[in-house]
């Protein structure tokens, strides 16, 4: 009997799968082949340029707002979001800088607000510029409903004075004050931040601390700074995301120097569209030799220093890579774009061609401007040597302003 049902179980599948091939073959009778097509045609269009459309912003020429760096002036903003912090000079000859930090509602896009911690009232905080060999006196107050200390990041200096509750000091409470003093030794590209949490940062509580070098600094046409956040604001440039990032202005031919700072928790491959960029350093060090890219993965707490020559003109994008990172959420939000995302605005220029970039030969522009002379940007030199002796460059005024 066994066998018997083994041989009927047998034939029943083999009936049921015959009478499944043959409504198959009668269901695609007659019936065209089917023809697998792409979403859109695979033929290029290099008709279309690789920029966002709409109006380019006037990259003005000199002061405020302009990127040059004849507007590095305390108090004047940068024309990326950011502006340079005031100072004093103290009879002893100390840059003194007052920051504030305090809880504000920011808004980060055009009627998207959230709450922010922020430095005299911006985020980033203002920029604190100042020369290879100065003494910086940083006077700080804590207008926030917590403790908090402020961390010079990269800097050398005394170990009291690292701002790390916990370790190196006490937390500053409410209402309480502390003044930071110490002598900028390291050069390049820094940037000051709370250590309390990571809320405190996410929120705001940062901003760019840069030291020029005796040597003077890099000669550029335009020079911008953009701190990357990704946690409690969300994903912001500048505090702002996209729609209401800055733009970076610029014109054909122009030498950009563009400052990166993330702040936040993750690792972001950034894209300039139109041109390719170099690496020129990274922590404040300059690289033994340029690195020519197109896309730099910056992670949590590095700063890096790239420059590019603007070759065409257009809105050419420069944003994360990443697409969560630059696009809306959500499944009705289409290709609408929001976070990390800003514009390289390059503006028509008709002049003498500048030198190729990289064995890459840019279009008609000008040429890097020379170092604008000023008490916070020594043109070529400010005149000493590491001892403090006078050099053969040209000397900075005798009394820098009091702002």
């Amino acid at each position: 009997m066994r066998p018997m049902r083994l041989h009927l179980l047998v034939a029943t599948i083999l009936t049921v799968n015959l009478i499944g091939v043959g409504v198959l073959v009668a269901r695609t009778a007659g019936q065209r082949p089917l023809v697998v097509r792409t979403a859109a045609s695979t033929k290029l269009d290099t008709s279309a340029p690789d920029q966002l459309p709409g109006d380019i912003s006037i990259a003005p020429d000199t002061g405020s707002g302009s990127g040059r760096p004849s507007s590095f002036v305390p108090g004047a903003a940068r024309g990326d979001g950011t502006v340079f912090a005031k100072y004093d000079v103290a009879d002893d000859g100390a840059k003194v800088f007052k920051l504030d930090a305090a809880a504000y509602t920011w808004n980060v896009a055009p009627g998207v607000k959230k709450q922010a911690f922020a430095f005299n009232g911006t985020v980033p905080g203002p920029t604190i510029r100042v020369i290879e060999g100065d003494k910086v006196r940083v006077v700080f107050t804590n207008h926030l409903p917590e403790g908090t200390a402020i961390h010079w990041h990269g800097m050398v200096l005394p170990n009291k004075m690292d701002g790390v509750p916990g370790i190196t000091q006490e937390p500053i409470q409410p209402g309480g004050s502390m003044t930071y003093e110490f002598v900028a030794v390291a050069t390049g590209t820094h940037w000051y931040h709370s250590h309390w949490n990571g809320d405190q940062v996410g929120k705001g509580l940062y901003g760019s601390l840069e030291v020029v070098p005796h040597t003077g600094d890099r000669a550029v046409d335009r020079d911008y700074r953009l701190f990357v956040g990704d946690t409690n604001l969300g994903f912001v440039i500048n505090g702002r995301t996209y729609p209401g990032t800055e733009p970076l202005k610029a014109k054909v031919g122009e030498k950009i120097r563009i400052r990166l700072t993330p702040t936040g928790e993750l690792s972001h491959p950034f894209h300039l569209h139109g041109q390719p960029f170099q690496l020129v350093a990274q922590d404040g060090f300059d690289l033994p030799q340029p690195i020519t890219m197109d896309t730099l993965l910056i992670s949590t707490a590095q700063t890096f220093d790239i420059i590019t020559v603007a070759l065409a003109p257009g809105r050419w994008m420069f944003h994360c890579h990443i697409f969560s990172h630059m696009h809306a959420p959500g499944p009705h939000a289409g290709h609408q774009m929001s976070g990390l995302v800003t514009t390289l605005d390059v503006e028509p220029n008709v002049a003498p061609a500048v030198p190729p970039l990289n064995g890459l030969n840019p279009a008609v522009g000008v040429p890097a401007a020379p170092v604008t002379p000023g008490p916070d940007n020594p043109p070529g030199g400010d005149g000493k040597d590491k001892n403090g002796d006078k050099g053969g460059g040209t000397a900075p005024p005798a009394e820098p302003p009091h702002h």
